[in-house]
């Protein structure tokens, strides 16, 4: 008879550090605190975490711990199978109802830089007939969540017909992450840069491009036109816009190390940019009158 897994090896590491985070809580201010800061009420929160249902934690209410899933699968597996297969890839995730994708994008956010996670932008992503991400997700309505050129998770509206199967009428928009990959980007040395004691100018810009052009695409032609530009955030995405095209938001960065940069200046590194975008077949610029 073939010895089974548990008579081997058993990842009792990761299986004891998945145990102490589920039987791990928070006090109810330090839970008050940051959901207040993502703008959810007073009442909502203190209803929420009401000690009555405060200690039935959500993985309990729907299967069982790590330690006692991880002890049956183990007593069933053979000893043969590869290890990787064994552990579960551990993710962060979160979801909303009836708010919309920036609503969760700017909880995703806030959540990021509170471990100090930077560089973090938002890709298209259109998902294969054979990944699996395509029968969670909206098909054209799910973005990368991505830290430089890295891909750390997925935001998005949850698909209809998953919606359907489970008989929820509202729209439903999610994220996950991936949690090894935040681990290690939070536990990593951050280079130190030298802030500017200049204020930071915010202007807006928005570009209709074809369908097929990917969101990294305008934020690199952006980024390079100046030293100037500190950062490039996407803040809207409106798919549709007839002929094929679509129109992207962005808020632009500017700062100087050295001055309080003038409106003269501004306008002369806006208008550079527009020239730079526009020199792009299929793409224009919108003016603040259309």
């Amino acid at each position: 008879m073939n010895k089974k897994l548990i008579e081997t090896w058993f990842p009792v590491k990761e299986i004891s550090r998945d145990a102490e985070i589920e039987m791990s809580y928070k006090s109810i201010p330090a839970y008050i605190k940051h959901v207040k800061e993502l703008g959810i009420s007073d009442k909502v929160t203190r209803d929420f975490f009401d000690p009555k249902i405060r200690n039935l934690h959500p993985w309990f209410a729907r299967r069982p711990c790590s330690v006692a899933r991880a002890i049956t699968l183990a007593s069933f597996l053979d000893a043969n199978i590869e290890k990787n297969k064994f552990l579960e890839k551990k993710m962060v995730g979160g979801m909303i109802l009836g708010g919309d994708f920036f609503e969760l994008k700017g909880v995703v956010d806030f959540v990021l830089e509170k471990i100090g996670i930077a560089g973090v932008w938002y890709d298209s992503f259109e998902a294969t007939s054979e990944d699996s991400q395509q029968e969670v997700w909206h098909p054209t309505k799910i973005a990368e969540i991505k830290v430089d050129h890295q891909e750390i998770g997925f935001l998005g509206e949850i698909s209809p017909l998953l919606r359907e199967k489970y008989g929820i009428e509202s729209l439903v928009f999610a994220f996950e992450l991936d949690f090894e990959k935040l681990e290690k980007m939070a536990n990593e040395e951050l280079e130190y840069e030298e802030i500017s004691p200049f204020p930071a100018a915010i202007r807006d810009i928005s570009v209709i491009v074809p369908q097929q052009v990917r969101t990294d695409e305008v934020l690199e032609k952006i980024q390079f036109i100046s030293p100037l530009i500190r950062d490039v955030d996407l803040f809207d995405i409106f798919e549709e816009i007839g002929e094929n095209k679509k129109s992207l938001s962005f808020h632009i960065y500017f700062q100087s190390k050295s001055k309080t940069l003038s409106d003269k200046e501004l306008d002369f590194l806006q208008e550079k940019i527009i020239k730079t975008l526009e020199k792009n077949k299929g793409w224009k610029v919108r003016k603040k009158e259309e």
